[in-house]
Order: C-alpha cells, then structure tokens, then sequence
C-alpha cells in the first residue's frame, strides 16, 4: 500500500429480512369493544339483542358477541330494592322492565365497551306488516315480520301473540308469520299485539301441472277389495305436488271397477278397468286389474302391542290371496275383542282399553281370521328414563296441548312433543324456575325474586313485571283469573300473564305458600307451616280474595302439591302423605304406601299419578287406594304432567321419566 491510500474493507452483504416459514407473527391485540346499536330507545317489556365487535391491533374487526361477559347495572345507586331498568341476558338479549337510562357494558380481559340503553313509557300505536302486499306462487312460502311502531318514534320487530290468514283457503300462516300459499286468490295478514293489530295482503297465484302421474302404476287387487290412488302433478319448473284430492277422479269400465272423489277404488268383478285423474284440462291414468283370487290368510298389525287404559290403538288388517298378492282388508273385515273388559274394538279397527288385562283381538272375513294379543296397562305404572340434556333440578311441568314445558333451576326450560325429544329454550333470566301452567292461550312461569315469564307457544318467552321480590311458588288458571302465591304470603294475579296486581292477604308473617287449586268455587292454597320452629297454620281457602281462612287441623309440614279435578281435591305432602276431599272442607288421609316427600300429582280423567322424593311414583284410579310403582330412579321427582298419551315426571339433576307404554 502506498503512502496517502486508504484500504477499504467491505463485508459481503447480509439479508436481514427473514422470510422463513417457521416465524410466526405475533397474534393480535384486542384494543377496544364496541358494543351496538349504539344508545338505543326502547319501551317498557321490550328486548334488544346487542352485538360486541372487537377491535384488534391489526387484521379486521371480530364479532365477540358470545365471547365477552355482558352486564348492567342491577339498579340505581342509592335507592331501596328499586326496580331494575333493564337486565341482559349471557347472550347480549336485553329486556327493559322500568323507566330510565342504563349503561350495557361488554367485557373480554380488562378490555370493556358499553353504550346507553334508554327506556321510556311509550305505547305500542300500531304494527306495520313486511313485506306490504307481496305475491307468490300456489304452495310456496312468504315470512312475514311484524314491526311496532310506539308513540315516541322508536319502533321494535315483535313477537305478536297472534298471526292470522283471513282466508285460509287461499294460504295458512304459521305462529312464526310463515305463511304457505294454498290456492289462488288474496288473503289479509294479521299481526295482533294485544288489542293492536297490523296487516297487509298476499296475493296467491294459481299454477296448475302440466303433467299428472297416477300411482300404483297397474296394479292388481282380489275382487271385493279396495286399492287407494294417488296424483301427482309435475309443474314447468319439474315440481311436484300431490293433487289427489284436487283431482275428479273416473273408471272406464265401472262393472269392474269404481272409484270414489278420494280416488279409493273397489274392485267389483274380474277384468281390468282404467282409471284416471283428471285437473285443469290436464289428465293421467293407469290399469287396474281386479282378480278372482281367494283370500288365503289375515295378518293383523301391530303384532302384541300395549296400550294405556283410556287410550286407544289402530289396528291394521291384511289379506294375502292365492295369487300371493297382498291388500289391506281392514274396513272389510268384522273385528272383536274376546275380553271386552280388558278392551272394545270398533269397525275399522280402533280399540281402546277398558282395563289392566290382555284380550286377543281377532279380524274375520269369510272363514279366514287373523289375531294378535292386545295388553292393556294402568297409566303409570311403566316408566323409561328421556334424555332432557341437562343437568340442573327440574321442579315442574305442564302440557300445553302440543308441548310439555318444564321449568328449573337457572333459568331452564325444556320443551318436548313427545316427552322424549327435548329442546332447550331461551328464558332470559338465570333465576330458578318454580312452576308452570297453561292459562289461556298462554303458557305462564313462576319462579324466584318474582320472576314471571309469558309465551304464546312455549318457545319464545318474554318476562313480565310482578311488582314483587320474593319466590313465587305456584299458581293456578280459573278460566278468566291467573292467581300465583308464594313467600312472604305473597298473593298476585292476572286476567292475561302480562298485568299483575299484587293483593295483600288478610293473613301476614312467614307463611310461604307451595302449591295452590281452584275447584270452580274455592281457592286452595297449602303452605309450609314452620318458620324458624314457629308453627303456622298450614292450609287457608278463599272465594274472596284476598281474604284467607284457615284450616288448622289439616296437618302436615310441607304441602308440596294441589291437584282439583272439580269434583275432588287431592293435596301431596311431605311423609308420603295424601288428603283428599270432595269440597276443601272435610279432608281423609290415603295412605300411599311411602314414606316419602310427595311433590306433585296429576291427572288422566280415570287415573292418578303422584311422584316425589327418592324416585318415588305411586298411582291410585280414585284417590283411595294408592300403588307404589318402580320409576327406576332415586332422584328427587318433582313435577308430573299428562299429554293426554302419556305421563312425564321430571326431578333433580335434570331427571325426566316417560311412561311406556
């Protein structure tokens, strides 16, 4: 190197930027929630379902609705045991129950967002229908939503109690405002929220088939029998639809064959005769061939069944011919049960039984029969276990007339139509549950810190104001009149589920009332007769309310269940103990062979059922004489309902038994 030069060294370049596949970038920062719609206004008994986005520190906005913790003010600061403005749900589901501002908040770690709900007295002044006058096709389908509009300016999408299709013959709505269309033609819409109604027209265009199918394709039937047909319409669009009773319906040769306007066709004579449907100018057929072949053997189905005293099951006859073809032959055949006290059976094949027994019931035609057994059985008396899928204490049922509802802790309510398939239900409170009833057209629930739930089909419920902070225990439906009673002498009632007027009874103290009845002339209520060692009265009566008298001498400590059949009282209590009365005045005990804590008893109309503490079940078809029976359980029972099919009792730990048959 010379004098004066400089020697530079420069170091290779270098990739500092790592594209390599196995960093991973860090995850995002949750930075804020924001919770909507933003300051809201809503009426009194209204519910607002709220979302939660969240906002992270990059990457696009989430929605946490069902990740954060949601929360508002149990009530204002300052102030004795005021009613709350509002309470929020798990899932972000709102429901106002006072005047004033609340603040709804959402929480996920340490971050919170929160925006203003607003409740104000304002009145539902009408229902606006969508969509207004739509049309739509024969046999498809067109949802329907019913808006409120209130006298502050806000508007709310509603629940309505009712839907109605003026015209069902031009299309039917569901209780969810789905309506179908039916046949071509208009038919108003009705939405009704109490005496508030709104509508709108659907109109229904006709379509017609351009194709008929007529089916069995050609087939074969034994002189003296019958053969059902079916049409089929297939449209421009490759639907189909069964058009059978739409349909005129001919025989070309009735000498061998006729056929009724429900397309049932009877073989008269051998030989073959074509029949047809015909709709709109459109027409289809096929061959029916009617034979001489004699009838070789009856099989009656179905084979040994069981059935519930009081309940009926259909019999189904079938004849097979010497050609090996086979017809049903049941509204041919002579039925008879040999042992009419176990059972009776009609033309067409429908028994009912009379009596716990076993009759054979025979089908006869000509020289030929056919038999099964049918085993009748006492109501109650056969218990499986349903799977309800949960796990909380069950404490009462009833049958709306299409559902059993049952009720328990935490807020749950189940629903089955059957008593074996269970749903799980939305109620909007997490208090427990106490006691549910039909009333009307309403399905009504009790429960604590004066909890009361409404639905009109046991699927939707909306919480009503009770004006009370205690447990309510019980209640009962007179036809006109809700009456509900629980602690604290608590007494309230209701002409609808919705307006409660809280009575003060002319008795006081701790008396908490467990069950309550109505026989058509008297109320009835039974309590729980010591608080803190101090005996009470246990059992009071009304026609006055709220005026109560007591009846002293009928003892008991705990007088779990009232049952009135409105010609006879039945009360259930602790010890295993069972009163009855003709008129709530002079009361026998009936011994039910346990010892344990009866909770609830219900009714067929010919039997009774009785369940309590340790799987406890006992039947009894007067309410004299009482049956202990094997539930197969140990769990506390607590609640029994009739469908008109079946007996479902339900219990702790989410327990729910089903009578079999």
């Amino acid at each position: 190197m010379r004098f004066g030069e400089i020697n530079w060294t420069i170091p290779p370049a270098q990739q500092w930027c790592d594209h390599s596949s196995t960093l991973t970038p860090p995850a995002p920062t949750l930075l804020s929630i924001t919770v909507t719609p933003a300051n809201k206004t809503l009426a009194i008994g209204l519910t607002q379902q709220y979302t939660a986005t969240g906002n992270y520190s990059y990457g696009p906005s989430k929605n946490i609705t069902s990740q954060v913790t949601w929360y508002a003010p149990p009530a204002p600061i300052g102030e004795p045991r005021p009613a709350p403005v509002a309470s929020i749900s798990t899932t972000g589901l709102a429901t106002t129950s006072a005047l004033g501002q609340i603040r709804i908040s959402a929480s996920l770690g340490s971050i919170s967002g929160s925006t203003l709900l607003y409740v104000t007295s304002a009145s539902l002044v009408s229902i606006t229908v969508t969509p207004a006058n739509p049309t739509i096709n024969q046999y498809l389908t067109q949802q329907f939503t019913a808006t409120g509009n209130y006298s502050d300016g806000s508007t709310q999408i509603l629940s309505p109690y009712s839907w109605v299709s003026g015209t069902t013959s031009v299309a039917t709505i569901s209780s969810s405002g789905l309506a179908t269309g039916v046949a071509g033609g208009s038919s108003t819409i009705t939405a009704s929220w109490g005496a508030i109604s709104g509508s709108t027209t659907l109109t229904v265009v006709a379509v017609f088939p351009v194709l008929i199918t007529v089916t069995p394709a050609n087939p074969s039937i034994a002189a003296g029998t019958t053969q059902q047909f079916t049409a089929i319409g297939t449209y421009l669009d490759n639907s189909t639809q069964d058009i059978t009773s739409q349909s005129t319906w001919s025989s070309a040769t009735t000498s061998v064959a006729t056929i009724d306007t429900s397309a049932l066709a009877s073989g008269l004579t051998p030989g073959t005769s074509v029949i047809t449907a015909t709709f709109n100018g459109i027409s289809g057929s096929t061959t029916l061939t009617v034979i001489a072949a004699s009838l070789q053997s009856i099989v009656v189905t179905p084979g040994n069944p069981s059935v519930a005293q009081g309940l009926t099951k259909q019999f189904t006859a079938t004849g097979t011919y010497s050609d090996n073809s086979q017809q049903n032959i049941t509204s041919l055949v002579t039925w008879s049960s040999a042992t009419s006290s176990v059972a009776t059976i009609v033309s067409g094949g429908l028994a009912t039984g009379m009596g716990a027994g076993n009759s054979t019931i025979s089908a006869t035609l000509g020289a030929i029969s056919g038999t099964t057994t049918l085993t009748v059985v006492t109501p109650g008396t056969y218990w499986l276990p349903a799977t309800s899928g949960a796990t909380t204490p069950l404490f009462g049922i009833a049958w709306s007339g299409s559902l059993f509802v049952a009720v328990g802790a935490s807020g749950t309510i189940l629903t089955s139509p059957d008593g074996v398939t269970w749903t799980s239900q939305t109620s909007g409170t997490t208090n427990t549950l106490n006691a549910v009833i039909k009333a009307g057209s309403q399905l009504v629930v009790v429960g604590a810190f004066g909890t009361i739930l409404t639905s009109p089909d046991g699927l939707t419920w909306t919480a009503r104001a009770s004006g009370d902070v205690f447990a309510l225990n019980a209640l009962t439906w007179t036809g006109t009149q809700i009456v509900v009673v629980g602690g604290s002498a608590t007494t309230l009632t209701s002409p609808d589920g919705i307006n409660w007027t809280s009575l003060s009874p002319s008795y006081a103290g701790y008396h908490e009332a467990l069950s309550i009845a109505w026989n058509g002339s008297y109320y009835f209520i039974g309590n729980n007769s010591v608080f803190n060692y101090v005996s009470y009265p246990s059992f009071a009566y009304s026609n006055n309310l709220p005026t109560w008298s007591f009846l002293p001498a009928l003892d008991g400590v705990y007088n779990y269940g009232f049952l009135s059949t409105g010609t006879q009282l039945v009360l259930v209590q602790n010890g295993g103990g069972i009163k009855t009365s003709p008129d709530g005045f002079s009361w026998t005990n009936r011994p039910s062979g346990s010892s344990a804590a009866l909770r609830a008893v219900a009714w067929t109309g010919s039997q009774y059922v009785a369940v309590g503490h340790a799987g406890t079940v006992v039947t009894s078809p007067d309410s004299i004489v009482w049956t202990p029976r094997t539930s197969g359980t140990t769990q506390n029972l607590k609640g029994v309902a009739w469908s008109g099919a079946n007996f479902v009792a339900v219990g702790d730990a989410g327990t729910i038994l089903i009578t079999s048959p």
